[in-house]
This record gives C-alpha cells, sequence and structure tokens, in this order.
C-alpha cells in the first residue's frame, strides 16, 4: 500500500514517469482506503492546491460508494457518466466539472471520448481548470486495446440481409471464401466497404435494423477493421479473425492501474514486456490460510452442463454440499441460464435445497461476479464449473497485450500462459465476493469454496499461487437420488 501511496504522491507531484503503474493488492488488502486517504490528504495539502483527480470505474454502483467513503463536500467533485434516464441523477451529484477537484466517471466514457477526440488531453470534459487533471486512476480490470474476434460463421450470418445490396455481398462472400481457405496464423485482409462498394456503415447498419444486437456489433467490428490485416485462427472446426483495437491513449500516462487480480492475470507482465510501457509496484497478496477449497476434478464446462446425464450429477453434488450446512448461506457461481437448452441451475437447486432463503445465485461476468461487497459475509462459495473462452479470444487477448502485427504469431507458451491467467483472474475475483474478501491483518476471512473443475483444463494446478497457503481436499460427492434427477429428466 505504501508504493501505491508514493505513486499517487508523485504524480500529484508532476515528478511521474510517462508510465502505466500497475498497483496489486488482493481484494480487501486496503486498496480503496488509500485512494480514499490520498484524496481527503491532496485536498487538505495547501501545496496541491491546484491538483486535481481522474478517478476511472469499471462499474456505475462504484461511483456512489466512493462518493460516499471519501466524504467530499459537493463543491469538491463532480460526476461525467452516460446521458441515459437511470444516469441522470449521477451527473447531477457534485459541482459543475471544470471547478471539481476529483471527478469519477466510467472506463467506458473515457475510451468512448478519447476514441471520439483522439488523445486523452483533447477532452475538455475531463480538465480541471482548463487543463487535463493530473492523477488519474484506473480501478480494476485494464487492458491497452479491445480484442476484436469475429468467427465466420458469423460474418455468414451477415449475408441473407447483404443481398439487398449485391455490392456488398460480394465483398461479405470474397472475405468468407479467403477466410475459409487460411490456415491457423495466416493473415487476410478485411475489404474497405466504403471504398469499394460505396456503402457507408450507416447504410450497411440499416439492412440489419430489424435484427438483433448480436449482429449487429458483428458489423460495426468489420467496418472498424475494414481495410486492415486480420490473424485467421481455429476455433474447433470453425475459422475467427482476431485483431485488437488500441484504446488506452499514449498521453493518459501517467495512469495508476488498480487491479486485485494484477499478481494473477498475465495480461499485465505481457503487456510490460511486448509495450515496454507497464510497471508493476509491489503486491500484496493475502495469506488464505483460512481458506479450504474443495476440488471435484470434473468436467464443468457449457458442454459438461448440456448433457442432461452430467448436469444431473453435479447438480446432485451441489444440493448436497448446500444442505450439509442447512443454517449457513451459500453463494452459487454458475454459467448463464439462455435458451431452452440451457439448465436453470437457480430453479433445480432451490427446489431440493433446505431453506433456499440462504442461497445466491449469480451467473459468470455479472456485476455480482466481480468488485461487489454485498456478498462479503457469506462464507460459502460453489462454483459450479468455470468459464472458458474460445482460443482465438486468449489469442486475442496475448497479440494485444505484447502489441503484436498481424504477421506476428503468439507462441503456444505465451497464449497458454494468457489463458491460464484468466482462470485466475476469474476465480480470484468470484471466490473473493464471499469471506475470502475479508482481511484480518495479512489474512483472508474464513471461507470454503467448492470447485468443478478437471485436471485437463490446468485449474487444480493454479489454486495453490491464486489463493497462497489455502488448503485443498477432495470434492467426493456421494451418489443421490430425489428432486432434482426428477426435475431435470422431466
Amino acid at each position: 500500500m505504501s508504493d501505491l501511496a508514493r505513486r499517487l504522491e508523485s504524480a500529484a507531484d508532476g515528478t511521474a514517469q510517462p508510465l502505466n503503474f500497475l498497483s496489486s493488492l488482493d481484494p480487501g488488502i486496503g486498496k480503496t482506503q488509500t485512494i480514499i486517504h490520498f484524496v481527503k490528504a491532496l485536498l487538505a495539502s495547501p501545496k496541491h492546491e491546484g491538483v486535481s483527480v481522474l478517478i476511472c470505474l469499471g462499474r456505475l454502483a462504484e461511483i456512489k460508494s466512493y462518493v460516499g467513503d471519501m466524504d467530499l463536500d459537493e463543491g469538491d467533485y463532480a460526476v461525467l457518466v452516460a446521458e441515459t434516464a437511470e444516469n441522470i441523477g449521477l451527473n447531477g451529484l457534485g459541482t459543475d466539472r471544470d471547478k471539481a477537484r476529483v471527478l469519477f466517471t466510467t472506463q467506458q466514457m473515457l475510451e468512448s471520448r478519447v476514441k471520439r477526440q483522439g488523445s486523452f488531453a483533447a477532452v475538455s470534459e475531463f480538465w480541471f481548470d482548463g487543463k487535463p487533471r493530473q492523477v488519474r486512476l484506473w480501478d480494476e480490470s485494464c487492458l491497452p486495446a479491445r480484442p476484436l474476434t469475429v468467427d465466420v460463421t458469423e460474418i455468414e450470418g451477415l449475408t441473407e440481409c447483404a443481398r439487398k445490396i449485391p455490392a456488398f455481398l460480394e465483398l461479405l462472400d470474397k472475405l468468407i471464401g479467403e477466410i475459409k481457405a487460411a490456415k491457423s496464423g495466416e493473415c487476410v485482409s478485411i475489404p474497405d466497404f466504403e471504398m469499394e462498394s460505396d456503402i457507408p456503415v450507416a447504410s450497411a447498419l440499416g439492412l440489419y435494423v430489424d435484427e438483433k444486437p448480436a449482429k449487429q456489433n458483428i458489423l460495426r467490428d468489420l467496418y472498424l477493421l475494414q481495410g486492415n490485416t486480420v490473424t485467421v485462427s481455429r476455433d474447433g472446426s470453425n475459422r475467427t479473425v482476431i485483431h485488437y483495437e488500441d484504446t488506452l491513449p499514449d498521453d493518459l500516462k501517467p495512469v495508476i492501474i488498480c487491479d486485485a487480480s494484477g499478481r494473477v492475470r498475465q495480461t499485465y507482465p505481457h503487456w510490460a514486456q511486448g509495450r515496454g510501457d507497464l510497471v508493476g509496484l509491489a503486491s500484496a497478496p493475502k495469506d488464505y490460510d483460512d481458506l479450504t477449497i474443495h476440488l471435484w476434478k470434473h468436467a464443468g464446462s457449457k458442454t459438461a452442463w448440456n448433457d442432461k446425464a452430467q448436469a444431473t450429477e453435479m447438480l446432485r453434488a451441489i444440493v448436497e454440499v448446500v444442505n450439509s450446512k442447512p443454517n449457513e448461506e451459500f453463494l452459487i457461481i454458475h454459467h448463464m441460464v439462455k435458451g431452452s437448452r440451457s439448465i436453470d441451475l437457480p430453479a433445480y437447486v432451490e427446489t431440493s435445497a433446505t431453506d433456499p432463503e440462504r442461497l445466491h445465485f449469480t451467473h459468470w461476468n455479472s456485476e455480482d461476479c466481480k468488485a461487489t461487497n454485498q456478498f462479503k459475509d457469506v462464507p460459502n462459495i460453489i462454483l459450479a464449473g468455470t468459464l472458458f473462452y474460445p482460443s482465438s479470444y486468449y489469442e486475442a487477448l496475448g497479440k494485444l497485450s505484447r502489441a503484436l502485427a498481424p504477421a506476428e504469431r503468439l507462441s503456444k507458451q505465451h497464449r497458454k500462459e494468457i489463458e491460464l491467467g484468466e482462470y485466475a483472474h476469474l476465480i480470484l475475483q468470484a471466490v473473493c465476493r464471499g469471506t475470502a474478501r475479508k482481511a484480518i491483518g495479512n489474512k483472508s476471512g474464513k471461507a470454503d469454496v467448492w470447485i468443478i473443475a478437471t485436471e485437463k483444463s490446468g485449474i487444480p494446478s493454479l489454486l495453490g499461487s491464486i489463493f497462497p497457503r489455502s488448503k485443498t481436499v477432495p470434492w467426493m460427492p456421494v451418489a443421490s437420488t430425489g428432486r432434482v434427477g426428477d426435475a431435470i429428466n422431466a
């Protein structure tokens, strides 16, 4: 924490190097308190009267939390978020932005404004007293670019609507053929749709106005990539084009990134090695001696959950665990329920659990699965499988982290490091929603965690490094029958 405080002070003094500084403090160690005390000291310092702060947060809910915890006077802060009906109250908090020493915004807002204006310094909405703010904080996960992955089958899904404009359809068909003909690692060029078919993005989007947002986003990504060379990657039998879009402007530096997953997520060391402008500050991992991990070496992917026999077995095991502690709360993290083929895990578990009111559920990648304190008193966490992305996604993360050109290959070792780092990041964040989040000195709160993961995934061998000094014991479910099996087989 002292290293974080020193870097914040150097930014305020104007002596920080133009670099990205990564602070890796495990959940609950005191990152937020350090920032709060720094801001209060800065506002009270006569020496720093004209120094201002920009805090970029990942979630809107965190803005109100920070404002409340800092106990700032209304004249000291302002908020800048998207102008939507639900955000009107947030933008009205505090004072005029140009007069506020502390400005809270979202990471998405910063990225979108910078993309529009071309640089951080050009975005006057982030200024204080007519100039860019000196202290810049990025709270939570950070990447220097946005990964772009488009599956060839997704491009094929655009062709039906494209038939209304033959020139546009011809370009899509040509691109599809080139991607399918390419080997993994080879490059193809995305057509310049506007130049070659005289179809601007607005006109192209007009063809898909009645289609789902996902299809419209694919089209936007293709237009973003138009005229660029991209890499072809294989996801099983499918081919995917991968690239990335830089999102952090060079003149945002110096910026201090506070990410609890910083010590386990491998995008950061690859960023430091490949781009050369990221410096790691002293990390502070907790002692997880009071954390017991119950590991069941069983497939827990979406594919496994879509298999009725495997899903029944896992549901019975989960019900067995929650009923073994009938007076305690549980948080169960599961795959998102999507479509009729998906298993509605919460519904099935609640059907057979004793006192289901004590159970909490959230799905992977939800807001409740990261950066929230609402489950901090829940002592039992069940990870009903873990989240896996397509291979192309991890490759895109690796390439953007190291700033590789399309023709430059990411080594298999580096891609695997990125993949395992993403597993570790998700598991650390999920487990630390519960009592393990707490810190008693440098020790975590007492907690029990149940994890479903195969040896092949590499996750079992990661657990000791994700949670130093934790205990891993076998989770051996007892075969059972009952309402869970009846319900899923109905």
